[in-house]
């Protein structure tokens, strides 16, 4: 099922799913692999929106997040993936990050939560939004916008960057263009002033 997902296969991923019985092709279809991946998310992650689609409809987790806390949605902007990236948003997948017990929209509780004490791997701090502008993915940030008109002004971690820091580093210009037209402050200092 991950090779399939990956390869973009999504006439094989259906008849895989249609020889299971319906407890089991949900095991399936949301069983991770060695690297803690679904197969939604390798699907998301390569821009298989017909995949991705499929794997939906036989009831793949949207909101799944990897141990290192990265989300469908999250590799589907990284890649610059528009058409996956609208089918999850539009199936009202979160961009929020949630653990067992918590939805957190600031990083700060996001990564001062005890109950993910235990993942192993550090967690990134960078939203959807911020792989988008790295990318200089346009097209993705206005969708992410458009569903989330807040997520313009989030900010990584403690350091206070947002999207525009992070695409200015990576010199995506015509990202800086889109999120100050969206609303962002491109004159925002990333570190507290010192006095």
């Amino acid at each position: 099922m991950h090779s399939a997902a990956a390869q973009g296969r999504a006439d094989e991923i259906k008849r895989l799913c249609e020889c299971e019985c319906g407890t089991v092709v949900n095991r399936v279809v949301n069983n991770t692999n060695s690297n803690g991946d679904t197969p939604v998310f390798l699907a998301a992650a390569k821009g298989h929106t017909m995949c991705v689609k499929v794997l939906y409809e036989f009831g793949a987790d949207l909101s799944f997040f990897t141990s290192d806390m990265r989300t469908p949605i999250y590799v589907a902007a990284k890649g610059g993936h528009l058409e996956c990236l609208k089918f999850i948003l539009d199936q009202n997948a979160s961009l929020e990050r949630k653990c067992p017990a918590h939805t957190l929209r600031n990083w700060n509780d996001w990564l001062g939560c005890k109950c993910l004490r235990s993942i192993k791997r550090t967690v990134d701090a960078k939203t959807p939004l911020f792989v988008a502008a790295e990318g200089g993915h346009t097209e993705c940030i206005r969708v992410l916008h458009n569903f989330d008109p807040h997520v313009i002004h989030q900010q990584a971690n403690g350091s206070g960057q947002t999207a525009v820091h992070r695409a200015a580093q990576k010199g995506q210009h015509s990202a800086i263009r889109i999120l100050h037209e969206l609303g962002a402050d491109i004159n925002k200092n990333c570190f507290p002033k010192i006095l």
